[in-house]
């Protein structure tokens, strides 16, 4: 049971994150303050172990979706960016693909007052477009629709370039794959919005087992990249519910009980050198 003064604070970090943020950790706790608040800790610590591999995964994907999906498309003319991506007419069929080109631009390109229309900028190419698309746009590349061409030319990418983008996925079928990174896709976003990541429900995979399904979707893409982020990053082994909510509470505890005695040394030095100044002005006082 937390002591008055760790209750208190714990009132105070509740009411700083917001009803709203804490709603779920609280509904789920039973109204527990310290419970609600070890899993909003908890929460975190789980982003931070898997953002290494969300961020590998979605750096592999668009380079390795770059990389076999350029060798299919047939340059016929560019809009404002020497891409594949900025082909005119387009070949991006996926929803939301051309908004996604248009708001990736607008980050790249100064728009012409009098026309409306995206200025070219000699500096600015293919890799910077390709940097500035969403990780949605890439997942979106692998819908069915990519399976029929998507210009003059006959162009289509699936499952043309299956190998080459996804060389540890053999046998996986495309409708999988594109399952699987949509998972990641939505946990990504969850993750970068500090959103709730953790189980809700019985059924609902563990942090563990999501954690060895975004390893799998790395190691799909191939190569050494997809070696590395989860052995150099560790894992999630000692973040799952029944071990992680007990550590978290004792060190949320601990954390409250280090900031509490830093406010009251700080007090104290605080009230020390004001004691020290009242008895200089009273020495000040004092007949010479």
């Amino acid at each position: 049971m937390p002591t008055e003064k760790q209750d208190a604070f714990l009132g105070q970090l509740a009411a700083q994150i917001g009803p709203e943020r804490l709603g779920p950790y609280l509904a789920n706790s039973r109204g527990d303050a310290l419970k609600a608040l070890a899993r909003y800790h908890w929460n975190i610590r789980l982003c931070q172990v898997y953002y290494p591999l969300l961020h590998a995964l979605e750096v592999g994907l668009r380079n390795g979706l770059d990389r076999a999906l350029v060798k299919q498309v047939s340059i016929r003319g560019f809009g404002q960016i020497q891409s594949w991506l900025d082909l005119s007419p387009t070949i991006l069929r996926h929803p939301h693909a051309k908004e996604d080109l248009e708001k990736a631009k607008s980050k790249l390109l100064r728009k012409d007052p009098a026309s409306g229309q995206f200025v070219a900028n000699p500096r600015v190419g293919h890799s910077d477009l390709v940097a500035a698309l969403s990780f949605g746009f890439w997942t979106g590349l692998l819908e069915d629709i990519y399976q029929h061409p998507v210009d003059a030319g006959g162009v289509a990418f699936w499952p043309v370039c299956e190998a080459q983008v996804f060389p540890g996925a053999s046998g996986v079928p495309l409708s999988a794959i594109r399952a699987r990174y949509t998972k990641v896709r939505q946990l990504r976003n969850r993750v970068f919005h500090h959103e709730p990541i953790w189980p809700k429900r019985p059924s609902d995979a563990t942090p563990k087992e999501v954690y060895d399904q975004v390893v799998e979707g790395l190691r799909w893409l191939g190569g050494a990249q997809s070696q590395i982020p989860h052995r150099y990053f560790g894992d999630a082994k000692t973040l799952d519910e029944a071990h992680a909510l007990p550590v978290a509470e004792e060190d949320l505890l601990r954390a409250i009980d280090g900031a509490l005695e830093a406010a009251a040394k700080k007090a104290a030095k605080k009230a020390a050198v004001q004691a020290a100044r009242e008895a200089l002005k009273n020495v000040q006082k004092m007949p010479g």
